[in-house]
């Protein structure tokens, strides 16, 4: 399936943080949300993207949730939890599972939706028109 190129306005570009521990995943999420113009950072696991985002304010992060070290929902319960900056950003889960208790395990640790996989390049794009109008609304108050 060829990845569209989306013309994005310069205000659209976000601060995105991929946190998923397969190599393919992480390359093919990074190559959509570059050609939509977003710049990326890779974390490989949930300690890496704790440590990310308290680093860098991230506009949005894909959580992988079953990961190595530390899992996903832990990952956003401890980013939730150590952010000192007003600028928390959205936590999107990414599953292999779209069972209706992983969804809600996603929204009680402290993600705001969620992404299954396999990826789907329509699922993101609506991702990413949901979210992108609430982060710069977010940013302009901060």
């Amino acid at each position: 399936m060829p990845i569209e190129q989306q013309s994005t306005a310069a205000s659209d570009h976000l601060q995105i943080l991929i946190v998923e521990d397969n190599f393919i995943n992480q390359k093919l999420l990074r190559m959509i949300l570059a050609k939509r113009g977003h710049e990326t950072d890779i974390a490989e696991n949930g300690v890496e993207a704790v440590e990310a985002v308290l680093r860098k304010a991230y506009d949005l992060v894909f959580m992988d949730i079953a990961m190595p070290v530390m899992d996903g929902f832990e990952a956003a319960r401890n980013i939730r939890d150590k952010m000192n900056s007003p600028h928390l950003p959205v936590i999107i889960a990414v599953t292999a599972y779209a069972r209706e208790e992983d969804q809600i395990q996603s929204m009680a640790s402290g993600m705001q939706d969620y992404l299954s996989k396999p990826f789907r390049i329509p699922h993101i794009d609506a991702l990413l028109d949901k979210w992108t109008p609430y982060i710069h609304t977010y940013k302009s108050k901060v």
